[in-house]
Order: C-alpha cells, then sequence, then structure tokens
C-alpha cells in the first residue's frame, strides 16, 4: 500500500471510529429512531443530489428481480440502524463502538460456511476466539450516559452479527432472490 492509500485508510478509521460518538452527540437532540431516520434522509438527499449533478442518474433504473432483495435489503439495514441507535442511546459510545466493530469476527466466521475456499483455520479460529472472548469480558460502561446496560450489550451486538450477512447477500446473484 503507499503512502496516499495508508493515509486514505487511517481517515476512512478515523471517520468510522467518530460514528459512535457523533450519534450519541445527536442524541441528545432526538429519540434514537428519529435520529436514525434524520441522518438517512438527509444522507439520501445528498447521494440523490451528487448522482443528478453529476449525471449519474442518466438511465438508473431497477430491474424487476432487483426490488425483491432491495426491498430485504432495505428492511434488514433499517433494523441494524435501529438497533445501532438505541444500543448506543443506551450505554457509553466507547461501549458500543467496541461492539459494533464485532463485525469484523462474525465476517470471519460466515465467509467460512458462504465462500468457497474462505475456510476458518485453526489461526483464525484463534483470532475470533480471543477478540470475542475479550469483547464479552467488556464490563457495560457505569456512567451518567449507561441507561440499560445489558439490552445496550445485546442492541449493539445485533447489527454487528448482522452486517456480514448484508455483505454476503449484496454479493449473492439476482437469480438466487427470483426462485
Amino acid at each position: 500500500m503507499d503512502l496516499k492509500g495508508a493515509a486514505m485508510a487511517v481517515l476512512i478509521s478515523i471517520l468510522w471510529g467518530a460514528n459512535t460518538v457523533v450519534i450519541k452527540m445527536g442524541l441528545e437532540e432526538a429519540p434514537p429512531l428519529r435520529l436514525a431516520c434524520m441522518r438517512f434522509v438527509v444522507g439520501g438527499v445528498v447521494i440523490c443530489l451528487w448522482a443528478w449533478a453529476t449525471g449519474r442518474f442518466a438511465g438508473f433504473r431497477v430491474e424487476p428481480a432487483e426490488w425483491r432483495p432491495l426491498v430485504f435489503l432495505g428492511l434488514l439495514f433499517s433494523v441494524q440502524m435501529a438497533a445501532t441507535n438505541v444500543g448506543t442511546w443506551l450505554t457509553s459510545a466507547a461501549h458500543a463502538s467496541v461492539l459494533l466493530n464485532l463485525y469484523a469476527v462474525h465476517t470471519v466466521v460466515l465467509a467460512h460456511f458462504l465462500i468457497p475456499g474462505d475456510r476458518l483455520t485453526v489461526r483464525r479460529l484463534a483470532g475470533v476466539l480471543v477478540a470475542y472472548s475479550a469483547s464479552s469480558c467488556l464490563a457495560p460502561a457505569r456512567s451518567r450516559t449507561a441507561r440499560r446496560p445489558c439490552s445496550a450489550t445485546w442492541s449493539s451486538r445485533s447489527p454487528a452479527c448482522s452486517w456480514p450477512s448484508e455483505r454476503f447477500i449484496w454479493r449473492a446473484p439476482s437469480s438466487a432472490w427470483t426462485r
């Protein structure tokens, strides 16, 4: 990786890491589900304006076979964002961030079953067990921002478990959805 690629990776990591902090700040002004809705409406409008301004909307069309997986993924994504915001609302930003970023662990396990040739070796399994056991030992924050630590833990873990499946669904051929 060259310097430009490394700098971009660091920038993306910083922005992704700041996500739960920004969510937590937003939760001071709006309840979890309203905040999720507002974030994605604004994000959708910005993306549509960008696509229109750059001419990328020209010829944009959703094929009939694509509606079923798009609706499914939209519902899955809505549940994930609701759980993310509710989990972050119930605990500290740091605790939510650690739990949400467990999706990498779940990706390794799902890849073993869904991607031919991507095997779960003894070394990978050891890494998964170390990462998961370390996160399981993490005590929920007991601060003024932690409302229900146990609920927060499971609400924050549920998107981390479902994000990897979303990535595999996106890669499935459209013929798998038309049966």
